[in-house]
């Protein structure tokens, strides 16, 4: 009978040392009853995950019985990166580990590797080059025995230190002195990720041109089709729009509010567009911008 925890640890073990305490039952054939179960540590293990990633000095309490894994008080470095977690469970049925459990990270760094595999599964649309971040985060997935993710499910709280990332949004008509990497410092976000489905909440100081302004945002993504809205405040950096013949003044505070779409086409569909700075207000509706804008 294939159980999850001799699988897993049979194939990812590389070091450290196992103290259990154990209760077995035999049934009038000499064979293992299904009541079971082992109680124990785990201390200062070294593991190889999925051929990428070197886990270290893993120390962990596990209780495991048939049908279930839980593992408790983890702390752990994965890539040289220190991670801890209350508690994991892992359930098999049908050769699938049904895995779900909470974790905390500090100053994470994402390595070529996890970035490559947080790339594919979450946002393949963005190319990012630096990030920096700690976080809380619930999650829940399926592994099958060949480690291959499914269902991936997490809610994150985010303190976001860094992130520089391409600037994919061909928006140089609004915004003169734009840069070809967009720069985030100091957000606080809420992702929610599900079914392909990713909601972001965040707020923050975004350097998009020469100088920071300060954002708040909503993003919704399904697939490869983003819904957005935002308030940014711009007071340093130029900001224009010249169908309406509209220019802001330097060092004057202009409030951009705007909702949108932008699509697997390359297309960039502002719903509506707000600015208010001082008495002036401006208004636009339903602008579509492709990539020679």
């Amino acid at each position: 009978k294939n159980t999850p925890e001799p699988y897993v640890l049979e194939k990812i073990i590389k070091r450290g040392y196992f103290i259990a305490d154990i209760f077995l039952e035999f049934d009038p054939k000499g064979k293992i009853k299904k009541n079971f179960n082992v109680k124990g540590s785990l201390g200062n293990l070294r593991l190889s995950l999925l051929k990428k990633y070197e886990i270290d000095k893993l120390n962990l309490k596990f209780d495991f019985n048939e049908k279930n894994l839980s593992l408790v008080d983890i702390n752990l470095l994965l890539n040289n990166l220190k991670i801890s977690s209350n508690k994991i469970n892992i359930k098999e049925k049908d050769n699938i580990f049904f895995v779900d459990g909470v974790f905390e990270n500090k100053n994470f760094e994402l390595d070529k590797n996890l970035n490559n595999l947080l790339s594919k599964n979450i946002y393949s649309n963005l190319n990012i080059d630096e990030i920096n971040f700690s976080s809380k985060n619930k999650f829940s997935f399926e592994l099958n025995k060949k480690l291959d993710f499914k269902n991936l499910f997490f809610i994150s709280d985010i303190e976001l230190n860094n992130l520089i990332f391409k600037n994919n949004l061909e928006i140089k008509g609004f915004f003169p002195n734009i840069k070809n990497q967009i720069n985030l410092n100091n957000h606080k976000l809420k992702i929610d990720y599900s079914k392909e489905k990713l909601m972001v909440e965040g707020s923050g100081e975004i350097l998009l041109q020469k100088k920071s302004d300060s954002i708040k945002y909503t993003i919704n993504k399904k697939k490869n089709n983003v819904e957005f809205s935002s308030s940014l405040t711009i007071q340093e950096n130029p900001i224009k729009i010249d169908l309406l013949n509209f220019k802001n003044r330097m060092n004057t505070k202009t409030l951009v509010k705007f909702n949108g779409e932008y699509n697997p086409k390359k297309k960039l569909i502002l719903e509506n567009i707000s600015l208010s700075e001082e008495k002036n207000k401006i208004k636009i509706d339903n602008l579509d911008l492709d990539k020679n804008f």
